[in-house]
């Protein structure tokens, strides 16, 4: 069929007129048969006949947003299948299965095949091209089903963060993956969803647009396809559906097994009524013999926000005893809101106890494995089968998987008791071959080797196991035979390790086997040095024997020839041991004689101080042969010339160098003259007393000296070898300038301080005076002495001031401000002043001014 003719013959159903078709984005394209847009008939599937779209085969449509967004990556290879329709209700729907052979392998990661029924048209408003939204979602929910969001619950080809991007209740979703329906012949997809149904919302009579689409992620290795049941686009207001619990189908019960159930259901939007509705059962089924209704008469009731109403057939308590199937067919008749008069019919087949068989992989192995899957899949009867595993009468496992060791060669049979929800039961073997293998015998040869022979041919030669062998040699290399060197002590090994494809293994080695070679003769020269500390080359010849030689000398040195030193005075033995590259060895003794020791036995430094270059150097000598002459250089050093003295003197800081050279030999050294710091002059001092005379106490607060003087600026001196503290007396005011020198060897340090002797502040608080000009007590005076300022005013018993002064102008005649004589009484003054030594002084009192 063509496209368009598997939407008009098989996908449309009661309610819905299509039209104007196109297959990847091409109308002309849904007149041509594709090969990716079957039709299918099938037994043991949920949807008995349909068709299918998938990827196989499929041309490229890596453009098509759509997809692009659901996969959340590239897309390539698929189909696109376009159609508009217009429903006779308020709702369409259809159901659909979606596999994949991504199953099991490749759940959460990015191979996340993607498909989508994309519809568009009145009232719609989605995310999606032409506004359209996506049916295939997760029941009761906005996620798109896909690889990563429908699976086992288990990550495969990823990890868990995909899958929970994808959706974060992935897990939750196990309950609509399945791996039951890769039976379906043609089709060998490894997991499926269940049966789901894609609905929307429509308004009856408008036109809308539908786009089925289904495309592989990233690449075209593993396909995946979408099966669309026959019948079931619909929309028709009100529907009946027919539910089972078999694995044949929603149209087929067992007798005394579980009820089927007759599902009415209308939009949500229609619940405002209640509504009745009539139905008529026809068929050979027979009540109260075949089956027994739920419900008694001609018709059910939705009530008002009702969308559904079930009517159940039971048969758990009915077994006629009679060979053969019964029918049993509703059928329902009503106006839809198009004014359209539907009628619609739901059969249900009634049956005898269902045959029951079971697929299982039965694995043939050619090697041992630990952990063998066996599996098996129950084919009829109700679906929640139990399936318990036994070997030999004793229980192995449950579960319709399990894993067992298969380590010895031979046959295994598992029995599989397989028991459905109606408790019908089956016995299933499951056979497990471990092929018989014959055992590994590996072994290896090779000829002889000698000096004239750096290679030989070695082969292995292996057989049993399981073919491919495999041979790798530790040298790296593989197969039955490689060149290898023949030559070193010891004799070198190779061995080869052959490995069937079982991955077992066993492993010869061969050691090269050498011919004799004659011992090797060593010839040495012994020698004599003069001076300690040389280098002295020694070496061995060999006289016969065959190259490459190697030489191991008694001071752990190799090679023919190599040096040694000679610190003392005497005769020094070493042994050279030869081998040649046949094995041949030989030894020789070489003696070296030291007859000289010259030695710079101690070389000692005196330090300098700063100021002064008084550094000293001296050295002693040991083992000498006639004069030593000795090379002084350094810092300090006026010249590099021979000089004979042991002791080099008047030097500064730093380091010196000594080389010193007999008749046979020399000796070199070096040490450092260190410096005395340069002393540092500083002292305090503290005054007891306020007035002079005044005795103070200096405290010395100097640094790296031994000795120091003091000059205490009053004739008074003192010197001193310690910072003890000490003492003077200043009995005059008067500014003095102390000077303290810290010695130390050479250098000195001077500090020098002023002092300032400031006596306290001094006036008189006079109470009486007599202005009469007769030379005695005539002035009113306060006698100010050591005050940088001072004021004071003379006010009347009235407060009228009638003087002021200061240090300028410290006395007072008795006359008023206007020059005449003040009267006779008492007089109040105030005064206030800043004294040298900082002091302020402020006070008052009154004055008896009498005059005779």
């Amino acid at each position: 069929m063509t496209p368009q003719q598997v939407i008009e013959n098989l996908l449309v159903g009661e309610g819905v007129t299509v039209s104007n078709f196109s297959f990847n984005n091409v109308p002309a394209n849904a007149q041509i048969i594709q090969p990716n847009v079957t039709s299918y008939t099938s037994t043991g599937f949920p949807f008995p006949s349909g068709f299918f779209m998938g990827t196989s085969m499929g041309s490229n449509i890596g453009n098509d947003p759509d997809l692009m967004d659901l996969a959340n990556n590239p897309v390539t290879n698929g189909a696109i299948l376009e159609f508009d329709f217009v429903p006779a209700g308020d709702t369409v729907k259809f159901r659909y299965i979606f596999g994949s052979t991504e199953y099991p392998g490749y759940t959460c990661s990015q191979f996340n095949d993607a498909f989508g029924f994309f519809i568009s048209g009145p009232g719609i408003n989605g995310p999606f091209s032409n506004n359209a939204v996506n049916l295939a979602t997760v029941p009761g929910s906005t996620i798109p089903v896909s690889i990563n969001t429908v699976n086992s619950g288990i990550p495969s080809g990823g990890d868990n963060s995909l899958c929970l991007a994808a959706d974060p209740n992935f897990i939750n979703n196990t309950i609509y993956f399945t791996n039951t329906y890769d039976i379906l012949d043609g089709f060998g997809f490894s997991g499926a969803t269940v049966a789901m149904t894609a609905i929307s919302g429509v308004q009856c009579g408008q036109t809308y647009h539908i786009k089925l689409a289904i495309a592989n992620a990233v690449d075209q290795s593993l396909d995946s396809g979408v099966f669309l049941e026959a019948g079931s686009l619909i929309s028709t207001g009100l529907d009946v559906s027919l539910k089972t619990a078999t694995a044949q189908g929603d149209s087929l019960i067992f007798e005394g097994c579980l009820p089927a159930e007759f599902i009415f259901t209308r939009p949500l939007s229609q619940a405002i009524d209640t509504m009745v509705i009539h139905y008529v059962f026809t068929g050979t089924a027979i009540p109260g013999v075949d089956y027994v209704a739920s419900a008694t008469g001609d018709s059910v009731v939705m009530f008002i926000d009702q969308d559904s109403v079930s009517l159940f057939i039971e048969t758990d308590n009915i077994i006629d005893g009679l060979e053969g199937d019964e029918t049993l067919i509703i059928t329902v008749t009503f106006v839809s809101e198009c004014g359209d008069t539907i009628i619609k019919s739901k059969t249900l087949t009634i049956t005898e106890e269902p045959i029951l068989n079971a697929l299982s992989n039965d694995p043939i192995l050619d090697c041992p494995d630990d952990s063998v899957m066996l599996t098996v899949a129950a084919v009829g009867g109700t679906p929640g089968y139990n399936y318990t595993w036994t070997l030999n009468g004793a229980d192995v496992g449950q579960g319709d998987t399990i894993f067992v060791p298969i380590l010895q060669a031979g046959q295994l049979t598992y029995n599989v008791h397989i028991l459905d929800t109606c408790n019908f039961e089956f016995d299933h073997p499951v056979i497990v071959t471990l092929n018989q293998k014959p055992p590994l015998d590996l072994s290896v040869s090779a000829p002889n080797a000698n000096c004239l022979t750096p290679t030989i041919p070695i082969t292995a030669t292996g057989s049993g196991g399981l073919a491919p062998l495999v041979f790798e040699w530790n040298t790296g290399e593989t197969g039955t035979s490689i060149n290898a060197p023949a030559l070193g002590n010891p004799p070198p090994s190779y061995t080869v390790t052959m490995t069937d494809a079982c991955n077992d293994s066993i492993q010869a080695t061969h050691t090269v086997v050498f011919d004799p070679s004659p011992p090797l003769i060593i010839q040495v020269n012994d020698t004599t040095v003069k001076c300690p500390n040389d280098s002295v080359p020694i070496n061995a010849t060999v006289l016969n024997g065959n190259e490459p030689f190697t030489y191991t000398w008694s001071n752990g040195q190799t090679g023919q020839n190599t040096t040694v030193p000679i610190e003392n005075n005497g005769t020094l033995s070493f042994t050279v041991d030869v081998e040649d590259i046949c094995g041949s060895e030989g030894s020789a003794t070489v003696n070296v004689t030291l007859d000289q020791t010259l030695n710079i036995l101690s070389f000692n430094s005196a330090p300098t101080y700063t100021c002064e270059p008084t550094g000293e150097l001296s050295a002693q000598m040991f083992g000498e042969t006639g004069t030593v002459n000795y090379f002084w250089t350094g810092p300090g050093a006026n010249n590099t010339d021979t000089i004979t003295n042991t002791v080099y003197s008047n030097l500064t800081t730093g380091w010196y160098y000594l080389y010193v050279e007999d008749a046979v030999c020399f000796d070199a050294d070096s040490v450092f003259v260190d410096i005395i710091p340069n002393p540092n002059a500083a002292f305090s001092y503290y005054e007891p007393s306020i007035d002079p005379p005044k005795d103070i106490t200096f405290y010395n607060e100097s640094t790296n000296a031994t000795h120091y003087f003091w000059d205490f600026g009053n004739s008074d001196t003192l010197s001193i070898y310690n910072l003890n503290n000490v003492g003077s007396n200043y009995s005059d005011v008067g500014t003095y300038e102390i000077m303290l020198i810290a010695y130390s060897g050479p250098c000195s340090d001077t500090a020098y301080q002023s002092i300032t002797i400031i006596p306290n502040p001094k006036y008189n608080l006079p109470n009486f005076f007599s202005p009469d000009n007769d030379s005695k007590n005539d002035l009113f005076s306060l006698n100010p002495l050591f005050f940088k300022e001072f004021t004071y005013q003379i006010f009347n018993r009235w407060g009228n001031l009638m003087y002021e002064g200061d240090l300028s102008s410290p006395t007072w005649d008795g006359k008023n401000t206007g020059g005449k004589d003040a009267q006779d009484g008492t007089y109040f003054y105030t005064y206030k002043g800043n004294a040298l030594n900082g002091e302020v002084v402020e006070g008052h009192g009154y004055v008896q001014l009498t005059r005779k």
